[in-house]
């Protein structure tokens, strides 16, 4: 996520000119398609207690999500709308599909550790934000760089010196 956000700016130019006007959708986007990789990785109760029956009714909540968002917000707002339903589907079938999980199949995840991770990576992005624009590409460069080792040293400096005693998976 950081990765890509914070060297927007270079990899706008791999694209062509007529997509950079969307290149704003990309954080959302971005945001969307990690609910998806986490909703993957708890969707695995309904695999293991042979009940994959709820992931069609887990789909139809993201599928009534998606359009409820696009009816209602399509016309006005366009592909944000989309990015932004994109995003609220995949949120709510993760919650959908882990209370669910907790309830037939409970796979003990760190989730503290999971949303701090998140809200740590958000946090660097608001940070990022505050990069004057008007500043020469290179010292944005930089600075996002910084960010990103920040990042990784809270990282490893939590899971050095954070809780040991868990033995959540």
């Amino acid at each position: 996520f950081l990765g890509i956000i914070f060297y927007i700016d270079i990899i706008q130019f791999i694209v062509g000119r007529d997509f950079r006007v969307g290149m704003g959708i990309v954080p959302i986007m971005l945001l969307a398609y990690m609910m998806l990789g986490m909703l993957f990785n708890v969707s695995m109760w309904y695999k293991l207690s042979d009940k994959s029956s709820y992931a069609i009714w887990i789909t139809m909540a993201g599928l009534l999500v998606t359009t409820v968002v696009n009816v209602l917000f399509l016309a006005k707002y366009s592909y944000w709308a989309a990015a932004w339903g994109h995003f609220a589907s995949y949120l709510v079938m993760l919650v959908v599909s882990t209370l669910l999980g907790n309830k037939y199949y409970r796979i003990p995840y760190k989730w503290c550790r999971i949303l701090g991770i998140i809200s740590g990576g958000l946090l660097l992005y608001g940070l990022n934000l505050l990069i004057p624009g008007e500043l020469n590409l290179i010292w944005k460069l930089a600075m996002r760089t910084v960010l990103i080792f920040v990042y990784i040293a809270a990282y490893f400096l939590f899971v050095r010196y954070g809780s040991k005693n868990s033995k959540q998976v």
